[in-house]
């Protein structure tokens, strides 16, 4: 079904023989106003991006693999933040919709807004670019891929999965950016 088809019917009530909207009656007793209903997607299909899947990503190996190997296989990254030392590849779905209407007086009016999905799947590459972690993340799109990264980056830090901090975070309090980790 196409969503750009659907239709917002009102009930209609007969009073004295003359037939009304219910928007008027609404609007009188102050339940007029903004309607907005999500509604799942069940279609899967990629709007942008090429989607990667965890299934054929078993050649990738902590240590071993390179950057070129990586790009051999999966293509340019959709980013490339080489102050953080991560790939980004990226696909946008759509996960839903927002059928969205506003009754006022004889006034509908009605329209259909895609809620869409983003989805990364990041490498982060040590100094001799070699593959240190991997992740698959989701997003609403509200924050910057590049933000994204860096806050998966400073868990993989917290985490003590990697022994140098990268020059593009921020140092922590009390610590000395770009120093061994001693755990």
């Amino acid at each position: 079904m196409n969503p750009s088809c659907l239709r917002i019917s009102l009930p209609r009530l007969v009073f004295r023989s003359r037939e009304w909207t219910l928007a008027p009656l609404l609007a009188v007793l102050g339940l007029g106003g903004c309607l907005a209903i999500p509604l799942p997607s069940f279609d899967s299909t990629i709007q942008s991006g090429r989607k990667i899947t965890p299934a054929g990503l078993d050649w990738i190996r902590a240590g071993e693999t390179t950057r070129a190997e990586v790009q051999g296989r999966l293509g340019v990254p959709w980013a490339d933040y080489r102050d953080l030392g991560v790939m980004v590849y990226y696909w946008e779905t759509c996960s839903g919709y927002w059928i969205k209407g506003f009754i006022a007086g004889d006034a509908n009016m009605r329209a259909v807004e895609e809620i869409s999905r983003l989805n990364y799947f990041l490498v982060k590459l040590d100094s001799q670019g070699r593959v240190v972690a991997t992740s698959f993340v989701s997003s609403s799109g509200a924050r910057a891929t590049k933000d994204i990264a860096a806050s998966w980056v400073e868990k993989l830090w917290d985490r003590g999965v990697l022994r140098i901090q990268p020059p593009g975070l921020a140092p922590a309090a009390g610590t000395m950016a770009g120093l061994d980790r001693k755990d």
